[in-house]
Parts: structure tokens; C-alpha cells; sequence
């Protein structure tokens, strides 16, 4: 549910909010680690180096979408510790930009992905299932936008305990998924894309119907159809920054992934089995700094 935290004692408030936020990435964590496991074992190193070629990719273009999502955060963190009434214009602004923009990220990204395989240097023999991978990965961008959407917008408005169970939801749909495509269907590096799309789409299903029935603010109706280019542009200012800092860290990690592509496919299956350890390094920091965003965001909208 949603929390006023311009209100009451701050460490405690931080503690209770970046908890959930810490258990969710670490249960996508695990359930990357757990892909790599299904992939690896059942599949062979020729389909782990697939995946773990195309993880940086997808996580950079992830990444910057999130960016964008926690820029637009802010503002609605801002409007709603002010109650200011642009709080429903700035959110539904958010979320019709952001579906365009991720429509057509989604376009270009498939039509060029086999120019940015061979970009990364992708070695011949793994390059077509590789770039299947990467293309199904692509189609489901939408909907790493719109969960992002939700979930951001969730916290924004004080509520990180949400965001976590539809996370541990779609983790545990993931595995299924990854064990229903690979083992009995084998699908290869190509089932394990289909069920994260799969997964990622029930969870904004799961997402839309929560927002229904327990929160009101973001129950929007004819609303959610409102686009302000006003708050566009600041949306844009916010985001972007957001966005560029999220994806720089990412854009250092693909150099290193073009580097390893040339060593062969099995540094790259190794490459990619050591980054899923390495990746849950930085989950706590990372979330305390997703909660203070929020706390400060509130804060500054109430003038405190």
C-alpha cells in the first residue's frame, strides 16, 4: 500500500523500505543464476555463452529504461508528498511516452541485433542461436517497460513491498517456464527467452490487476489517456539523467564482454557463470540508494 514518508522517523522508514527491495533483486538474481544452471546442464556451454553474451545487451537497454522510469519516479514521488494535482497527468504522461518509446526501442533492436552480435564480435558458431536469443528477449521490452513502470511508480508512492511479490512471482514463473521449454519441450537457449518474455507479461497482468483493486491513486481510468508535453519535457530532463547513469556502469561491462567473445565459447559460457555470482555484489547499496530517491523525492514535493 501506499506510505506518506515525509512523516515519522527516517532510518526506520529507510530500513522497512529498502528491505523488499533488496529480497526482490535477489530473487531475480537467482533466477538468472538458475537460467544459467538450466541452460548450462541441459543445453550445453554453446547455449550458456548465448545467454550470457546477450545478458549485457539486454541489460544495458533494461537498464536505461529503468533509468528513464526512476527519472519520472522522482516527480511523481515530488507530486504526491506535495498532493499537488499533477500527480495523475505526470503519470499517465509517463506511461504513454514510455510505451512509444519502448515500442519502437523494440523495433530497432530486433531489425539490428545481428549487426550488434557481430558488433560484440559473437563467434560464427554460436551466432544464429545467439541472435534468436536476443531478438525474443527484444519483443518483450514492452514489458520490461511497463513493469518498470508500476513498480517505480509503487515506490514512488511508498509502497516497495508490491513490486516484491510480483518479482518473486515472475521468478517463480521463469523457472517453470525454463524448465518446461528446455527439458520437456527442448527448446534450447530459444525456450529459456520465450518463458522470461512469458513470465514478464504475466507479471505486468498481475501488476494491472493489483492497481485495480487496492490502489487507488493509480486507478486512472479515461485518465491514464491524458499526455502533457509540459511535463514531457521535464519528465525527459529527469529521466535521461537517470537513464545515462544507469547505462554507463553497463556500457563499461560490454566492453569487457566484446574482449571475452574473442577468447572463445567456452571463456564466454565461464565469463557468464562467474557474472552471475559477481551481479549479486552490488544489490544492497544499489537498493538503499532506490530508497532514499524515494524518501527525498517525497520530501522535497512537501518542502521538507
Amino acid at each position: 500500500m501506499t506510505q506518506d514518508m515525509t512523516q515519522g522517523k527516517i532510518m526506520p522508514m529507510l530500513v522497512h523500505f529498502t528491505i523488499p527491495l533488496v529480497l526482490g533483486n535477489l530473487f531475480q538474481l537467482t533466477y538468472n543464476a538458475v537460467d544459467s544452471i538450466i541452460v548450462g546442464h541441459f543445453v550445453g556451454k554453446e547455449a550458456l555463452a548465448a545467454v550470457g553474451i546477450c545478458n549485457p545487451i539486454t541489460t544495458l537497454f533494461i537498464l536505461f529504461l529503468n533509468g528513464l522510469c526512476m527519472g519520472a519516479s522522482i516527480l511523481i514521488g515530488m507530486y504526491y508528498g506535495a498532493k499537488e494535482e499533477k500527480l495523475a497527468r505526470q503519470m499517465s504522461t509517463t506511461m504513454l511516452a514510455g510505451l512509444v518509446f519502448s515500442l519502437v526501442l523494440t523495433l530497432v533492436c530486433i531489425v539490428f541485433s545481428p549487426q550488434i552480435l557481430k558488433f560484440m564480435q559473437v563467434d560464427l558458431s554460436i551466432l544464429n542461436m545467439t541472435t534468436t536469443y536476443l531478438q525474443i528477449i527484444f519483443a518483450g521490452l514492452v514489458f520490461t517497460f511497463l513493469y518498470n513502470f508500476f513498480a517505480s511508480t509503487l515506490r514512488a508512492l511508498g509502497d516497495s513491498k508490491s513490486p516484491l511479490y510480483f518479482l518473486i512471482i515472475s521468478s517463480i514463473l521463469n523457472i517453470f517456464g525454463d524448465l518446461f521449454f528446455v527439458v520437456v519441450l527442448h527448446a534450447g537457449s530459444k525456450g529459456c527467452a520465450i518463458s522470461t518474455v512469458i513470465s514478464e507479461a504475466l507479471c505486468c497482468v498481475f501488476c494491472i490487476l493489483y492497481i485495480q483493486k487496492k490502489v487507488p491513486l493509480l486507478q486512472l481510468g479515461k485518465k491514464w489517456l491524458v499526455f502533457d508535453i509540459s511535463l514531457l519535457k521535464r519528465t525527459i530532463a529527469y529521466g535521461w539523467a537517470s537513464a545515462m547513469q544507469q547505462a554507463t556502469v553497463q556500457l563499461g561491462k560490454l566492453g569487457i564482454q566484446m574482449i571475452v567473445n574473442t577468447m572463445g565459447v567456452s571463456v564466454v559460457a565461464a565469463f557468464t557463470a562467474v557474472n552471475r555470482i559477481d551481479d549479486f555484489a552490488y544489490t544492497p547499496e544499489q537498493n538503499i540508494a532506490h530508497s532514499m530517491t524515494a524518501l527525498m523525492a517525497q520530501n522535497k514535493g512537501a518542502g521538507k
